[in-house]
């Protein structure tokens, strides 16, 4: 079995990103989208620079690492709004808005499991005197 959360397999899963773009179109017009322009090839670098951000905080990550796909879900829908806006300013405001959401959520999802998932609550015991 290997391991499908290595760097490379990042180009595999990133683009799940242009996939969402294909859905959200299907679900509005009826039909996918078949015209390709320049413009969706930012789709796929957005999904593959997001993933290789989440595998580099869960590789940093001890313990907890499942619990930061969280921010990186409530990052998704905010991520795909920016970039539908970002794309009226062409591909580079398409892969900047579109990067933001997930820039912001996942550093913070970091910081905060790293904080909430410490190796014990408990103070550490002391010896007793005398003993």
């Amino acid at each position: 079995m290997g391991n499908y959360t290595s760097y490379p397999w990042a180009l595999l899963w990133g683009f799940y990103y242009y996939l969402v773009f294909q859905l959200i179109f299907l679900v509005r017009f009826g039909s996918l989208n078949i015209s390709f322009s320049t413009i969706d090839l930012a789709l796929p670098v957005i999904g593959i620079l997001s993933v290789v951000l989440l595998m580099y905080f869960a590789d940093k990550l001890q313990r907890g690492k499942g619990l930061l796909f969280i921010p990186f879900l409530i990052a998704l829908p905010f991520s795909v709004f920016g970039a539908l806006g970002g794309g009226l300013l062409g591909a580079v405001g398409m892969l900047i808005f579109g990067l933001v959401p997930f820039v912001i959520a996942l550093p913070i999802g970091y910081w905060l499991i790293k904080k909430f998932s410490s190796t014990s609550s408990a103070p550490p015991p002391t010896a007793m005197p005398g003993m």
